[in-house]
């Protein structure tokens, strides 16, 4: 069984059948460490990977305290509804059990690259660092054909796409992008995803599709935007394109802030305090800053010579024949 990390109920489960359980997680989240906070609670005004003082070690793990219980407390009443209709089970406590799955020792896999964010040294080898798991690659994904014309007909486009975020003002949005799109003079192309603008009108240098595999449109890009999702940033970096992240929430802050550490590409602010003038200023930096470029570039090359799947898949078979 593997589960993640709002997937506690399958690792329940698998207790109750004697059956191996491993967890796996795309953020820290699941195991505390005192180099960097949880990536749901970064420290406000820092850089992720500096533990510097001992306040700061301190405070790292207390991030990891909170934002566990914080998440327990929304999950164990719909978790205990479920485990109900299981034999034997016990109903779960209020407290969130992470603790006792820190010291246990048990195998949870961590799905993003140690040249992103390094293997901590306080964790032991059954907290393994794998490399991003990714889907295969769209080489198989055949392009509409209106937009290989776009593609072809000028420069590279800055690609933009904010996946799974929701509950955005479409039309607020949208004159947000054109706007940073026209001041900075670039072409674009917007991924529309879950964000409400594939009913938007956009003028004709940019393009707009409900979405497109990231790593095929990504390698078209000059730069890319998103909101900094796990997922989304990985993709993002593996391009070998400038990343310019705008959080809205959660994580995406988290990475954000790694982005830019990294110097791969450039950390806006987020969503709520962003302008179509300061996000333009970004893209002339991602897209004009020689440092960024090069960077961007190496570690992408470096990331796509991983393959985060087969390590991980190596991991649960040598558990299964240790067990």
């Amino acid at each position: 069984m593997v589960y993640s990390p709002v997937g506690f109920l399958g690792r329940a489960i698998a207790q109750d059948k004697g059956i191996s359980s491993v967890g796996a997680a795309c953020q820290p989240f699941l195991n505390r460490t005192s180099s960097f906070p949880s990536a749901f609670l970064p420290v406000p005004g820092r850089q992720v990977w500096a533990p510097g003082k001992a306040r700061w070690r301190v405070y790292n793990r207390l991030t990891y305290t909170f934002s566990q219980q914080l998440l327990w407390s929304f999950i164990r009443a719909p978790a205990n509804r479920a485990l109900s209709g299981v034999d034997g089970s016990s109903p779960l406590p209020r407290l969130s059990h992470l603790k006792e799955l820190n010291e246990s020792g048990e195998l949870i896999l961590n799905g993003w690259s140690p040249r992103v964010l390094p293997h901590p040294p306080d964790w032991g080898d059954n907290l393994p660092i794998t490399g991003y798991w990714t889907l295969p690659d769209g080489a198989g994904w055949t392009p509409p054909g209106d937009l290989v014309e776009f593609l072809e007909c000028g420069p590279a486009p800055v690609v933009i796409g904010f996946g799974s975020i929701a509950g955005e003002d479409p039309q607020e949005l949208r004159d947000l992008l054109v706007g940073a799109l026209r001041r900075a003079r670039r072409r674009g192309v917007v991924l529309t995803g879950w964000s409400g603008l594939s009913n938007a009108e956009f003028p004709e240098d940019v393009y707009s599709i409900p979405e497109a595999p990231h790593d095929w449109i990504f390698s078209k890009a000059e730069a890319v935007i998103h909101h900094g999702g796990a997922g989304t940033t990985g993709a993002s970096l593996r391009s070998g394109n400038p990343t310019i992240v705008m959080p809205f929430y959660a994580d995406q802050l988290f990475w954000a802030r790694r982005v830019a550490h990294l110097e791969a590409g450039v950390a806006t602010l987020p969503r709520a305090k962003m302008s179509a003038s300061r996000l333009a200023e970004a893209i002339e930096q991602a897209t004009n800053d020689w440092k960024i470029k090069v960077r961007a570039q190496t570690l992408g090359r470096d990331l796509r010579s991983e393959n985060g799947v087969e390590v991980a898949t190596k991991y649960i078979y040598q558990m299964l024949q240790n067990r």
